[in-house]
């Protein structure tokens, strides 16, 4: 009787493995845990930040896009560097990035939301949804930080907490908060993206 218990229970940890990547243990593999939360990297764009003087307003898109804006609207973006890498189109386990503009000031924002519905931003009126990242901190992501200069009416975006620091430092700019979470551009990057 022991032996058919034995035979049993090891049929019913082996299935256990199999379906959720699960060692008896409790220990999961690094690749379960990454095909089981993460988006596709390789599928990845890069986003780049660009700054209007006539706007005075920094914002965050794929280059085509703007490219694109500049084409059809003789707008002035000049490009300040990649800056981070997400999805345009919805990856399991992202969230949507929105876009929120404030007439008043040029001024545009960058949150996400908990419920999947754009939040409300006083002053501000939702956009687009620029891009699709996670909502927290996993899959080797990291956090895109806001500052923001209160005077000009002006948000700015990094993933560089030292950069982010030296605004915190600066007398006429404040702490955003975290947008969301984006994956890092690598240093070989040819940001063509």
């Amino acid at each position: 009787m022991s032996n058919i218990i034995s035979k049993s229970l090891a049929i019913l940890i082996v299935s256990f493995t199999i379906i959720t990547g699960v060692s008896a243990s409790g220990n999961a593999t690094l690749e379960s845990l990454t095909a089981n939360t993460c988006a596709d990297p390789s599928i990845s764009v890069t986003y780049v930040q660009a700054y209007s003087p006539s706007l005075t307003a920094h914002a965050l898109n794929t280059r085509a896009a703007f490219a694109n804006v500049d084409t059809g609207a003789a707008e002035d973006w000049v490009f300040q560097g990649p800056d981070f890498l997400a999805w345009t189109d919805p990856q399991e386990f992202t969230v949507p990035l929105y876009r929120f503009f404030a007439e008043a000031t040029g001024d545009y924002l960058y949150t996400t939301s908990t419920d999947g519905n754009p939040p409300s931003v006083p002053g501000f009126s939702f956009e687009i949804i620029v891009a699709y990242v996670y909502q927290t901190q996993v899959c080797g992501s990291v956090p895109l930080l806001g500052a923001w200069q209160k005077k000009a009416g002006d948000h700015f975006y990094t993933t560089s907490q030292p950069e982010h620091t030296t605004f915190m430092n600066l007398p006429s700019w404040v702490d955003a908060g975290i947008a969301g979470y984006v994956l890092p551009v690598s240093s070989d990057c040819t940001c063509g993206a």
